[in-house]
């Protein structure tokens, strides 16, 4: 535990407009940091969001949106070296002017909205990191529901001549968007609802290519030819060699 990092947290004018959760999450990060800000685990200790947040005595998904308001205010540093490893968390200790000196570096406001104590103005822009160095990290996307109304574009259209040719379109994305449209719960947000479409679209082409009698696809046309010019000139090299 950091003396000095756990006395910022407490006392430092710069947070002390933090309240309830966000106030008890960076204290209980703050306890378990080094000097220099980073989260020391404990030996043994299991290194999982699920821990610190029974630290912070509240929700994994409490502990997740908290983070991402401290992160966006500047306090918090996530990092992770790869999908397979556990979050790195670091407190920053910031000053109570920072916010204000960032405002003529961005040009965005960056004064604490009295409104919403714990909150950033809606025109400011994420920050992570030191005050005389700071980095714009942009916030972690969202899925959404289907968009009303579901436009196919034209380029969309190009896509499913080239790779779903025995597809009906307009049936096809008038099943997707009704499917879609009665779905509720998690997953019914996706985060690209052309890629979702197009694997819809994709799934139709493989049915079509089951039933007895069709032509394979143009996409399995072009792999079959590019594997006849494969070995064609693979058994003219031979033939050249020998």
């Amino acid at each position: 535990m950091s003396t000095k990092i756990s006395n910022w947290a407490w006392h430092d004018p710069a947070t002390q407009h933090l309240r309830g959760n966000a106030a008890m999450l960076l204290l209980a990060l703050a306890d378990i940091a080094d000097d220099d800000g980073h989260v020391v685990y404990a030996k043994g200790a299991k290194r999982t969001q699920e821990a610190l947040a029974k630290k912070a005595r509240m929700s994994v998904s409490t502990f997740k949106r908290v983070t991402g308001d401290l992160v966006a205010q500047g306090f918090l540093q996530v990092t992770r070296e790869s999908k397979r490893t556990e979050n790195e968390y670091r407190v920053i200790m910031r000053a109570q002017s920072d916010l204000s000196d960032l405002s003529s570096l961005t040009g965005h406001s960056y004064e604490l909205s009295e409104s919403s104590p714990g909150e950033l103005s809606s025109d400011a822009t994420p920050l992570i990191g030191h005050s005389d160095v700071e980095e714009r990290v942009v916030p972690p996307k969202r899925g959404t529901r289907i968009a009303d109304p579901f436009i196919v574009t034209s380029s969309m259209r190009e896509w499913a001549a080239e790779h779903t040719p025995l597809v009906n379109v307009d049936r096809a994305t008038l099943r997707f968007v009704n499917y879609w449209r009665a779905k509720t719960g998690k997953d019914a947000t996706k985060l690209d609802w052309e890629r979702t479409w197009q694997n819809w679209l994709l799934k139709d082409q493989e049915d079509q290519e089951r039933r007895p009698g069709v032509k394979p696809s143009t996409v399995d046309h072009g792999r079959e030819v590019d594997r006849i010019l494969r070995e064609r000139a693979a058994g003219e090299h031979l033939a050249v060699s020998a």
